[in-house]
């Protein structure tokens, strides 16, 4: 199955592993962008897979790391 090139914000915790607060925290920090269509939110999902396997160990979250493994 082939992953989604846009993941809704509101989806990307069920996704990801990785709380909307985070997300808006790697926004901020450029690690990845949001986009506004309307009143909708969306992430790249490459961005976001790209962000949670450069920070490795660091993220500490199992379930972000197991999520991801399942987009693969």
């Amino acid at each position: 199955m082939s992953q989604p090139i846009y993941t809704r914000l509101c989806k990307a915790p069920d996704v990801f592993g990785v709380s909307v607060t985070t997300l808006y925290r790697w926004a901020d920090q450029g690690l990845v962008k949001i986009h506004k269509r309307g009143r909708a939110a969306f992430l790249r999902t490459e961005d976001v897979v790209q962000a949670i396997e450069g920070m490795g160990d660091r993220l500490g979250d199992w379930m972000a790391k197991n999520k991801l493994t399942a987009l693969q």
